[in-house]
């Protein structure tokens, strides 16, 4: 009886929410809701169903591949925080389950302006998100802007 061992099973939902927690513990990611198609039906953006929130991963039964879309403030540095996450996302898995995800594929849904940010951003409760403009397009700060020119330019 000493002999036999047990096995751990770890739900796919596990690996997710886990996914989703290490996202958000990486500076310049942003807990975000938005409805999907409240910029085209102001009827629709009342509705559940069309809201999702950021960050959302999507994972394998097995854990293998984690599919990640997070929000970003703007100015950022996407790369550099893509990659952060992905490497957050290892880590905690590993250290939370004992296995290390073969693929973390993160992926930036949204970018959120920092002049913008705390009437988008959410603490993980679902708000109405703000009505974008109907041409699709999303004003977004040069930037250059973010940076002293100046200051850059003489170090």
């Amino acid at each position: 009886m000493a002999d036999e061992q047990g096995s751990l099973v770890v739900r796919r939902r596990v690996y997710e929410k886990l996914a989703e927690r290490a996202a958000l513990s990486v500076d310049d990611v942003l807990a975000q809701s938005t409805g999907i198609t409240a910029a085209f039906d102001d009827q629709a953006s009342n509705s559940a169903a069309l809201y999702r929130s950021l960050p959302r991963a999507v994972a394998h039964d097995d854990g293998s591949a984690i599919s990640l879309s997070i929000a970003v403030r703007w100015p950022a540095r996407v790369n550099e925080v893509c990659r952060t996450v992905s490497d957050q996302v290892v880590e905690d898995l590993f250290r939370f389950t004992g296995e290390r995800p073969v693929r973390v594929d993160v992926d930036v849904a949204q970018l959120v302006s920092a002049d913008t940010d705390s009437a988008g951003a959410t603490s993980g409760t679902r708000g109405k998100p703000q009505r974008r403009r109907r041409s699709g397009f999303i004003d977004l700060p040069s930037a250059s802007e973010s940076v002293d020119l100046k200051k850059a330019a003489s170090s």
